[in-house]
């Protein structure tokens, strides 16, 4: 546990991956056997659902590129391109309107409902404005982009399933 890095710790929690540890035998600095390998505690991670999910599709730019990126293994970097922010609420409603929700419009409240629980992940921050001081400024975390990563790299395994 001493040389665990963290962020891999929280890959293994969203990929719901087992993480083992070795508890090595030393003589001086060298290692010269194991004891025994355990098995890290994964702690409950809380995902967004489906409808979450298609919220966070808003803040990448080109979704169709992204699902290209993980079909082709792109780097991680190629993909962080296609990432984007909004700085008020009423973008990201007008947004949604257009991508998602074309055949009514969604209320500010419902939008606020959705960055809450989000928020409450980790998924999404919010932080004000420092232009006006009034509206909040909207961004996916790495935790967030994390989520839809894992989630659409899910779907086109389970497609790959299917088709073979």
């Amino acid at each position: 546990l001493r040389y665990m890095v963290i962020w891999f710790y929280i890959a293994c929690l969203i990929t719901h991956t087992d993480v083992k540890h070795g508890d090595f035998k030393y003589k001086g600095d060298v290692e010269v056997g194991i004891n025994y390998n355990m098995n890290i505690v994964r702690i409950p991670l809380s995902e967004p659902t489906e409808k979450q999910f298609e919220f966070l599709e808003l803040f990448f730019s080109n979704f169709d590129d992204i699902r290209k990126c993980i079909k082709n293994q792109e780097k991680f970097s190629e993909i962080l391109q296609y990432v984007k922010g909004y700085d008020s609420i009423e973008n990201l409603k007008n947004s949604y309107n257009e991508r998602i929700n074309k055949h009514r419009d969604i209320t500010r409240g419902s939008i606020n409902g959705y960055l809450n629980k989000l928020k409450k992940i980790s998924a999404i921050e919010t932080m004000v404005n420092p232009e006006n001081k009034v509206e909040k400024v909207i961004k996916i975390t790495y935790l967030g982009i994390a989520f839809v990563i894992n989630h659409l790299f899910n779907n086109f395994l389970h497609k790959k399933r299917i088709n073979t």
